[in-house]
Order: C-alpha cells, then structure tokens, then sequence
C-alpha cells in the first residue's frame, strides 16, 4: 500500500485518496472526483472509497438510484459506517424510510460512538411519527453531544407531539441556554405554553421571538390569535394588520382581522376584511358566515340574506351554522321581498 511521509506520521493510501476527494467535493471539482474514482478502480486501488465518492458526486446531480447503486458497491466492497449512512440518507431523500432507518441502524452497530447517525435517525423516526423511538435517538445523540441544539429540537418536537409540553419545554431551554438568539426557540417555547394554557408566559416568548427576528411574519400573527383570546383585540388588530400590509396577498390575515374586528364590535371593518377574503378564497364557507353575521348587526339585510344563502351552499349540513343561517334567512326573507 502507497504511504505518504509527513509529520512523522505514515498515513494509509485510503486516508490521501479520501482527502483529496473530500478537497474537490469542497470545490465542486466533480468532474476531477469522477476521473479520480475512475482511474482508482482501473488500479484496483481504494476501491470501495472510489465507489463511494461516485455515489456522492451521483447523488448531488440527483440521481438517486444511481447514488445508491454506488453506495452498495462502496459497502459490498467495504461495510463502512459512513457507506451506510450516506446511502441511509439517499433512501430518506427517495422516501425509502424503512430503508433509510434499516442503513442508519447498521452505520449505529458498526460506529456506536457517532451522534450524528443517531440524530438522523431520529429524525427518521420523526418522518414515521415513531416518537418514543425519536425520542430514544435523541438520547442517545445527545448524550453523544450535549451541544447538539437540532436533537435539543428534534427531540421536543417529538413530546410536542405526543402532549408532553412540560417536558419539551425543558429542551427549549436547553436552546436558550446554548443560543440565547435563537428565535424559533422562543417561539417554540410560546407554542408549548400556549398548549398548557399559560398565555401570559406564551405571550412573552413570542414578544421575544419577534424582537429577535421581527421579519417572521407566522410568528406575530400566532402572538395576534393570542392577544384575541386573551381579549386584546386592539393589539390582534395590529398584528394581523402587520402580517397584511406585509404580504398583501395573503387573505387569511384578512380574515383573521375580520374576526378580532367582530370581537371588539366593529362590525363595518370586519365586512371590508371577510370581503378581501371572499375574493381570494370564494369556496371559504365560514367567511360568508361571518360577514352575513356582521351584515345582520349593521341592519343590512339584503347583504346579510346574500352572504347565508352562499354559505348555505358551500357549507356541510348539520352545523350548528347552518341551523343558524336557514333559520336567519327564512325570517329575512318573511320579514321584507329581497333582491
């Protein structure tokens, strides 16, 4: 075997080849990893390493299939760790899960001592909605890597989903505590308190979130529903009017407005709001609802009979808002001849 002399040190033909595969990939040189590979395998040297930067060089031009034949070469030839990881992660792009979390669990068995395959496996598991699994992956990534902030994430995505908001908010913390700029986390902090109904503390952290990152518009809509169920209707107006004059197109904060408008009885603004919302979305049924409501308390029949006859078209029977609006419209319709 060919050794190179440096620092004291014989370091194996495999380690050079691999390194200077590693410095092209860096430099998008493809084409020199390609011919590299090509000439190793003619060689019948580094063989299994050859195959598995085709797969990787394969697999970024995306060809999948292709990529995960090099990749079983690379481990037919030598069953590497990193092989069946790489191939794992060519399987989860292919939407192979049980493939790609069959790859990452051989990659564990072989190298036990590497987080990364478990927090990517778990994040498999997540793909699977195998939570307590996740959960165990994160673990053990994270006992691998207690710095590692996406298992911190990951893993209280995971008791998110399964109710155990307490827990999760335990991991957040752990983000704070490394990242104390981490908006999402604030966020996801506010998300998990607004689950166990602690408003206040949501609130907060949404405050937080949207000072450290003022452009995500998701997260001061999402503190604008708080402030509406918690009554602060004015403060809901202005961030729903936020989310408006920042995405004009998006009539959902139209609607949402129109809803904290009723609220706070300004029945006029909420029809303007419903209306931009009809326009964007006609087959939206509630919206109809909602505006005819609002057409009822601003003594505007004629619109208020319009708006209950098109929802009762769109709508599904058996609601109590349908019950409601058969009933409004056929006394509108006694009360006076409408157009």
């Amino acid at each position: 075997m060919t050794q190179e002399q440096g620092g004291g040190a014989c370091r194996p033909a495999g380690e050079i080849f691999a390194d200077e595969m590693q410095k092209w990939f860096e430099q998008k040189e493809f084409e020199n990893i390609v011919s590299a590979c090509q000439q190793a395998m003619e060689n019948g040297e580094n063989t299994a390493e050859a195959y598995f930067w085709l797969g990787v060089v394969t697999g970024e031009e995306g060809n999948i299939e292709k990529a995960v034949d090099f990749y079983t070469k690379a481990i037919e030839s030598s069953p590497q760790a990193n092989y069946y990881a790489y191939r794992g992660s060519t399987y989860a792009i292919a939407g192979l899960m049980p493939e790609a979390i069959a790859d990452y669990s051989q990659a564990i068995r072989i190298k036990p001592e590497d987080w990364l395959n478990y927090a990517n496996r778990g994040v498999l598991y997540m793909e699977k909605e195998m939570y307590e699994h996740a959960v165990n992956d994160f673990n053990e990534a994270l006992e691998l890597e207690p710095k590692d902030i996406g298992s911190y994430y990951n893993r209280g995505e995971a008791f998110m989903a399964q109710g155990l908001y307490s827990i999760a908010i335990d991991d957040f913390n752990a983000i704070i505590a490394l990242a104390p700029e981490d908006a999402d986390a604030y966020a996801k902090r506010g998300q998990a308190y607004s689950e166990l109904g602690m408003p206040d503390k949501a609130i907060a952290d949404y405050d937080k979130s949207i000072e450290l990152d003022p452009e995500n518009i998701s997260t001061v809509v999402i503190r604008a529903s708080l402030y509406m169920a918690a009554g602060r209707h004015d403060d809901a107006i202005a961030g729903f009017t936020r989310a408006v004059e920042a995405n004009p197109e998006d009539a959902r904060a139209c609607f949402f407005r129109g809803i904290a408008y009723v609220s706070k009885g300004d029945f006029a603004l909420a029809v303007n709001d419903f209306d931009q919302m009809i326009l964007a979305e006609p087959e939206f049924a509630i919206t109809h609802y909602n505006k005819a409501l609002c057409c009822d308390r601003l003594q505007r029949p004629v619109e208020a009979a319009a708006a209950y006859r098109r929802f009762l078209e769109l709508a599904e029977p058996g609601s109590f808002e349908v019950k409601h609006a058969t009933e409004r419209l056929k006394t509108l319709e006694e009360q006076q001849p409408l157009q």
